[in-house]
């Protein structure tokens, strides 16, 4: 779960607010239901390739679980959205002044059901004509701070130029390390 700490704080550095569109146009959500009709397991994965993940992955994750919640105001913000609450008939309830009562729903949920799994995959991405202006300018931002990482030649402990598999010397994009931020 490493990347979902690398969106959180290059997004802190580059003065980007994480938002989940945001989240969803970089990462993809990748799911498997069981055999039997039971829920499976549920994973991210990039769709646009911003972090480089690392070379050991979760092992046995599919035997444990996470739990997420929001630590901070902006996460519990972007998380969650106001809607109005209803009547039977469809009307706005109001409270005993007269205001109309709102409720707070998930924008994205914290735990998966089988509705969750029902809904189609699309659902759960961000298509950049769907991202507000901040969202496009956040995503361009971070695209742009990536691609300025210059081209590293890489070398061993001792110093020595790394070769590939057909001998030339591997250069690789230089990634910021994770005192940077």
């Amino acid at each position: 779960m490493a990347f979902l700490r690398a969106f959180e704080l290059v997004c802190q550095y580059l003065e980007i607010e994480p938002t989940v569109p945001l989240f969803f146009r970089i990462f993809k959500l990748q799911r498997q239901p069981s055999k039997d009709g039971r829920h499976g397991w549920v994973s991210l994965k990039q769709q646009v390739k911003l972090f480089k993940m690392f070379v050991d992955s979760v092992r046995h994750f599919k035997e444990r679980f996470y739990i997420v919640r929001p630590l901070t105001e902006l996460a519990m913000d972007s998380l969650f959205e106001s809607e109005f609450v209803t009547n039977e008939d469809g009307s706005v309830r109001l409270d005993e002044e007269g205001v109309e009562m709102t409720r707070l729903v998930y924008r994205f949920p914290l735990c998966w059901t089988r509705e969750h799994f029902d809904k189609p995959t699309e659902y759960y991405l961000t298509k950049e004509e769907t991202m507000s202006s901040e969202e496009q300018a956040g995503l361009e931002k971070l695209q742009a701070y990536v691609n300025g990482f210059v081209p590293a030649h890489c070398v061993n402990r001792a110093g020595n130029p790394v070769l590939g598999a057909k001998g030339n010397e591997r250069v690789e994009k230089r990634t910021s390390g994770k005192n940077t931020f």
